[in-house]
């Protein structure tokens, strides 16, 4: 029954991540679309059970929050990428902190989605709209799984 179930998982992730690129792929969002796809295979849930209401109404302004702070923070910060990174998580960390407990699990959530803008070579505020275009994407996909 056990590995069932892990087979059942593997499967969802699979199925989430491949629609959540077809979909990205097909209106366009190109470079920001494995964004998109680790997101549906991170909120695919083990246990199959449902995300809490209070959080999936907080995702997408949590996912748009995270992905502008890091956008908006990183071109203040004159040193190496890594420095970036550490800072900006930091800071991720402490806001999140300042979340109700009723969304605690959200929390690492966007330190994760902060860094994201770091990653691209060319980051521009078009760029993180098409990130998280892509990250609504693979979550929606993940929770109507």
């Amino acid at each position: 029954m056990r590995s069932g179930r892990s087979v059942r998982l593997v499967l969802a992730v699979a199925f989430a991540s491949g629609l959540t690129w077809a979909i990205c792929q097909s209106i366009g969002l190109g470079a920001a679309t494995p964004y998109g796809v680790v997101m549906a295979a991170v909120f695919i849930r083990p246990g199959f059970d449902h995300w809490p209401r209070e959080e999936i109404v907080v995702l997408p302004l949590l996912a748009l929050f995270a992905l502008s702070l890091g956008t908006a923070l990183s071109p203040l910060l004159a040193a190496p990428l890594v420095w970036q990174f550490a800072v900006i998580t930091a800071i991720a960390q402490l806001i999140g902190q300042a979340l109700p407990d009723k969304v605690m699990l959200l929390r690492n959530l966007l330190a994760a989605l902060a860094v994201l803008p770091l990653l691209g070579s060319d980051m521009s505020w078009l760029g993180t709209w098409q990130q998280l275009l892509a990250v609504l994407v693979g979550m929606a996909v993940a929770l109507t799984i």
